[in-house]
């Protein structure tokens, strides 16, 4: 008979130690996870040649038509100012952020846009001034343009961060991930390109060009974070410690070995 309740006593200890490697195995740990998160956006750009040290210019040998096909105007400075308001999105509940960056993703290239040419007001005499002259006219004008510089300010700060990128992280609060509110000026350069509609003949003078472009840019998110186990999973893990350590209790209680 003791044989036996010794074989019963080891098999449910068996059971129990298998039971709790069981219960171990399937709990959930802390999982680690990442999240992007991408708002596009856009800033309306405008600019202009101001003066005739930018201006293009066209010219012709006197009593004689102009012979360009295509003109154009330089423009030294384009301004678009932007206000990008505060996006906010929420990670899983428990979660705890490891690292968060927040950065401006601005166009590789060029952006290309509308424009338009015209005659500047400092038209230079014609090359033969009792000859008979006039300017040149022009379509399909278009405004290419390049960026310069990138400023940054943050809604209720006054320090004014250049550089294409943002200077911070993005606002943690819990499981809450915010973009916060920015102001964006970006300053471009670039030119007005216009096909000659009407030659010129006998003329000399400058053109100038204004232009506008649409630059689209995003604000990306990027955040490292992890899971930490809601209560039902301690509450799973202090059951499987429990059992596993009134086992031991009891079997060294058996044994005599327990010290107290």
């Amino acid at each position: 008979m003791p044989a036996v309740l010794a074989r019963n006593s080891t098999t449910m200890r068996t059971l129990g130690y298998f039971a709790v490697v069981i219960l171990l195995a399937f709990a959930p740990a802390a999982l680690a996870d990442s999240v992007q998160f991408t708002i596009n956006s856009s800033v309306q750009v405008s600019g202009g040649s101001p003066n005739d040290n930018y201006w293009g210019d066209y010219s012709t040998a006197p009593d004689a038509y102009g012979t360009r096909t295509s003109v154009n105007a330089n423009v030294p400075s384009a301004l678009g100012e932007s206000t990008f308001s505060n996006i906010s999105f929420f990670l899983p509940a428990g979660s705890v952020v490891t690292s968060a960056t927040m950065n401006l993703i601005l166009p590789v290239g060029p952006i290309t846009g509308t424009g338009s040419l015209s005659i500047a007001p400092e038209t230079l005499p014609p090359p033969d001034p009792n000859g008979i002259h006039f300017a040149p006219t022009f379509d399909s004008e278009t405004s290419i343009f390049s960026i310069l510089d990138v400023s940054l300010q943050s809604a209720g700060s006054s320090s004014i961060a250049d550089g294409n990128f943002f200077p911070n992280s993005p606002i943690i609060n819990g499981n809450e991930v915010s973009t916060g509110t920015w102001y964006l000026d970006f300053l471009l350069h670039g030119e007005v390109i216009g096909t000659i509609n009407t030659p010129a003949y006998n003329w000399d003078g400058y053109i100038e060009g204004d232009g506008q472009a649409t630059l689209p840019y995003s604000v990306q998110i990027d955040v490292d974070y992890t899971v930490v186990p809601e209560p039902p999973t301690f509450i799973f893990f202090g059951t499987a410690i429990a059992m596993a350590g009134f086992l031991y209790l009891g079997r060294h209680k058996r044994s005599g070995s327990l010290a107290i």
